[in-house]
């Protein structure tokens, strides 16, 4: 029986620049592309339909490429233990490689759970670390340098003819329960899948970056200049390497302001992911203890009226009614709405994380988790943000474009009237046969008196003895030493 080495895909669904597959082909062995949907996957409620198909319709993707090579990728659902142990004793299984998940408790018990299995019957397993993001560091000593490192040595394309393939006949003949195809429901959500993937890249490239940090914040004008490629490299159709690559060629040619803002975020990405990394209990506690004794309370009614867009804040209800229906939100709408949920509705930053972690598109553990504590203020190491909503909605949205996009029932108002049509007089509701609370909502608080309230707890908190010690003990963790800082300014070390 041939020796095997499966290649496990998780958040890395492609074939070029992907390190466990090139080594798979340079073992000479027979390789079993591998993908798993376990079964806690269909059960959390941070993993969607939406995730599922983007996956699927990766993986048929990547199965056209393969098809002339006369395999695919083996897409299978179940216990991931359990298929681990059928393959086992059904193929001869000598190597595991796949890249290390940044992912959820759930993950990493499941990852727990297979190392065990497969160091009982013998398997090696080979984790390869993601650019950038380093498992088991208890500081961030030469974190920045070594990224920089990474994303100009790394990447290359994949030689497949090299390869040799555990043939599609055997695959269809294993028994496991093989995935069948789930058509999207909603035709405004990106498709999934490495041709997109570099579609999208070559136009923002070629043409869209140009504005990108001009409309940045704009929820609009985002959806075009921004690169839309967030869900590409959260599912791992495109490396980091290969975009930042692509966009280092294009400074000569392109917009050089705007490309650098977009560089810069691709390292904040794996930023934030080694954050996540370095300290995973923050996907349920708050990062810094001192503001656990604020907001134990739900009103359930008011979470449910944000998640439904029915807040009576147009921006906040057009922004919520748009991720629901696209998956896709720009940063600063996704700060308004995580602003306007724990801020000024005063609730925990737990119940909105695990929602619109379903519905983003691309969700990526290692970003949502720390941005969304970043943004409730509980991290004691940044500065407070209370996002007033109808100044972003005047501020980004002024002529209403996106509100009346996705809250139809205003569309009749002017721009004057529609970022507050709780304020209409009479004659204006007749005027523009409107009734309000009953065509849209009344808000559900009153966002001067509720920001205040907000930022008065908030401050004092973090100016509190505790939140301090915290705070000295998460910089220790994640930030370098201000000696090292000073180096860095006087260019003896890279930033």
């Amino acid at each position: 029986m041939h020796s095997v080495t499966i290649v496990w895909f998780k958040r890395d669904l492609r074939l070029d620049n992907h390190a466990p597959l090139m080594n798979a082909i340079n073992s000479s062995r027979k390789i079993l592309l591998l993908w798993i949907y376990d079964d806690f996957m269909r059960q959390s409620s941070l993993h969607s339909e939406r995730h599922l198909c983007f996956q699927l319709e990766s993986i048929y993707d990547l199965n056209r490429h393969l098809s002339p090579l006369n395999t695919s990728v083996l897409a299978v659902e179940g216990k991931a233990e359990e298929i681990f142990a059928q393959l086992s004793e059904t193929l001869n299984i000598s190597e595991m490689l796949s890249y290390r998940e940044s992912g959820t408790h759930d993950t990493f018990e499941r990852d727990k759970r297979v190392k065990h299995l497969l160091r009982e019957r013998g398997i090696l397993w080979q984790e390869f670390p993601r650019t950038g993001i380093k498992r088991g560091s208890e500081t961030r000593q030469d974190w920045s340098r070594d990224w920089e490192h990474q994303v100009r040595e790394e990447g290359c394309q994949t030689d497949l003819t090299r390869a040799s393939f555990v043939s599609t006949d055997v695959l269809q003949q294993l028994a496991l329960k093989h995935l069948q195809a789930l058509a999207p429901k909603i035709s405004v959500v990106q498709p999934g899948g490495r041709t997109f993937a570099l579609q999208y890249l070559h136009s923002f490239i070629e043409a869209r970056h140009r504005g990108y940090f001009k409309h940045i914040s704009k929820p609009e004008a985002a959806r075009f200049h921004c690169s839309r490629l967030s869900a590409y490299i959260a599912w791992g159709n495109l490396s980091l390497v290969e975009i930042w690559k692509k966009a280092q060629d294009a400074f000569p040619e392109g917009s050089r302001r705007d490309l650098q803002q977009f560089v810069s975020r691709l390292k904040w990405q794996s930023h934030f992911i080694q954050k996540f990394e370095t300290d995973g209990r923050i996907e349920f506690d708050n990062q810094n203890a001192a503001f656990n004794v604020v907001r134990n309370d739900v009103n359930l009614h008011w979470v449910q009226a944000w998640k439904d867009g029915l807040t009576g804040y147009p921006l906040v209800d057009a922004c919520m009614r748009c991720v629901a229906a696209t998956g896709y939100l720009n940063f600063r709408m996704r700060a308004m709405v995580v602003s306007f949920l724990t801020h000024h509705l005063w609730q925990p930053w737990q119940l909105g994380a695990e929602w619109l972690g379903a519905q983003f598109l691309d969700f990526e553990p290692g970003i949502h988790f720390p941005q969304f504590q970043m943004q409730a203020a509980t991290t004691g190491m940044h500065t407070i943000r209370i996002y007033e909503p109808i100044k972003q909605s005047l501020e980004h949205d002024a002529e209403a474009v996106f509100i009346r996009k996705w809250l139809p029932e205003l569309a009749a108002l002017p721009a004057g009237l529609i970022h507050q049509p709780h304020l209409l007089t009479p004659l204006e509701e007749r005027m523009y046969s409107f009734r309000r609370g009953i065509d849209y909502p009344l808000p559900l608080v009153d966002t001067k008196v509720s920001g205040a309230k907000a930022g008065e707890i908030l401050w004092n908190i973090l100016k509190s003895q505790e939140a301090k010690k915290e705070a000295a003990r998460i910089l220790k963790a994640h930030v370098v030493s201000p000696e090292r800082k000073k180096a860095m300014k006087r260019g003896k070390i890279f930033s």
